[in-house]
């Protein structure tokens, strides 16, 4: 889970071609996203809401991720 503020991203001119999002994040090598999700307002009564392609599923509140650091947030998985 990575976050990136509307003010980091660059503006640029109306022609210009635009910047691939994985150059304005520091993901690890390996790593793809998936998913981009706007989100405005960081509310208690709000979840996101995971599906893997095997099957595992994962719920968690919008709050958790109010804090996430430049490098972004990993939590392992329940075993």
């Amino acid at each position: 889970m990575y976050r990136l503020k509307a003010y980091e991203i660059p503006e640029l001119s109306r022609t210009a071609r635009g910047t691939a999002i994985i150059n304005l994040i520091q993901i690890e090598q390996g790593e793809t996203i998936n998913a981009v999700i706007p989100v405005e307002e960081f509310e208690n009564d709000k979840y996101l809401f995971f599906v893997t392609r095997s099957g595992i599923v994962k719920k968690t509140p919008l709050e958790d991720y109010v804090n996430i650091r430049k490098g972004g947030l990993i939590r392992n998985q329940p075993t």
